[in-house]
């Protein structure tokens, strides 16, 4: 007569911890590296990306040409991609596909490299947890080739230090060696170019002081954190930064979609006085949970921007490029 092993209530219940133990990995990793494979700006090819800057008059200043730009421009592969992912498109892409305007968050590495950054999360080279860094020197490689191909073309480059912990004056002095080493490709100036001088090179924009005092240290270029949603001003002026010139930037990152794009469009309709100052308009938000989702947002407000009549101005950043929303941006620039 057989009797019926009994089974232990211990090793049921380790094995129902065990199997939603990895039912939560499967779900996380989904969660937050294979949907986020899929998502994408809007489809579809538009001729003349690459160098649409071929027909700018060379004496209209920088600050006047309608540019099209990317929001956390190397977000394309990094950790907790759902939350973090910003971009679809590699950054040699994002040049090809139109875009001008790179917004470059870094910080350093313990051995005093030069890594990308999206908050306190890494940029990488693959699309897994834990693949090799993405290093400035590799961003920088695509622009100069880029620019090799279309010497039209020039490139706002944008740098802020993403952590508030990094020795800003040793972030200074690494990248001023990087560019020492390609000086043929940058204009660094303290004053705002004309597109002729700044054909077939980079203009250094710096969202942090001049810690290291280096001679040639690029643009100040920083504003106020935007982030909270109770202060109702569309538009921080931010010349206190820059005695040169005054910047107007809308940049709310903490709206929901309806927020969002009625504070871009209050951004775009804002004329300041006068004619020195730049205006940055972000179309770009993580809405307003501490941990968003830019792509909904995005995919959203991408579309009522395709979608509208509105004519624009400015420096327009937005999440997700693609060479049709660079065009929507930039042929303004020829009507």
């Amino acid at each position: 007569m057989s009797t019926k092993k009994r089974v232990s209530p211990l090793k049921v219940i380790l094995t129902a911890l065990c199997s939603l133990v990895l039912l939560v990995i499967v779900v996380f990793i989904s969660l937050m590296y294979i949907f986020p494979l899929f998502e994408y700006g809007p489809r579809g090819k538009v001729e003349g990306t690459n160098n649409w800057m071929k027909d700018l008059n060379d004496e209209t200043l920088i600050s006047e040409v309608v540019l099209p730009g990317s929001h956390d421009t190397a977000a394309i592969k990094s950790d907790l991609s759902y939350f973090t992912k910003c971009q679809s498109l590699s950054v040699k892409e994002q040049l090809n596909s139109g875009f001008r305007y790179l917004d470059i968050r870094l910080d350093l590495t313990e051995d005093d490299q030069i890594m990308l950054m999206h908050g306190w999360c890494h940029c990488r080279v693959h699309n897994f947890p834990l693949s090799s860094l993405l290093y400035l020197d590799k961003i920088l490689k695509d622009c100069y080739e880029f620019l090799d191909e279309n010497p039209t073309e020039c490139i706002v480059f944008t740098v802020k230090s993403e952590n508030s912990k990094t020795d800003v004056a040793k972030l200074q002095i690494l990248l001023d060696n990087l560019i020492k080493t390609n000086e043929k490709y940058w204009l660094l100036t303290d004053k705002l170019p004309k597109v002729g001088e700044l054909r077939g090179k980079m203009l250094l924009l710096r969202r942090y002081s001049n810690k290291a005092e280096l001679e040639n240290p690029g643009i100040m270029f920083d504003w106020n954190d935007q982030k909270n949603t109770d202060d109702l001003n569309k538009h921080i002026e931010s010349n206190n930064y820059n005695p040169d010139f005054a910047l107007y930037v809308q940049d709310r990152y903490k709206y929901n979609s309806e927020e969002k794009w009625d504070a871009f469009v209050n951004s775009i309709n804002y004329m300041p006085e006068g004619n020195n100052y730049v205006k940055v308009s972000f179309l770009s938000t993580n809405g307003s949970i501490t941990y968003g989702h830019p792509y909904k947002y995005a995919n959203a407000l991408n579309k009522k921007l395709l979608d509208s009549n509105m004519k624009l101005n400015g420096w327009v950043i937005v999440d997700f490029c693609s060479p049709k929303l660079a065009e929507r941006i930039y042929r303004y620039n020829f009507e």
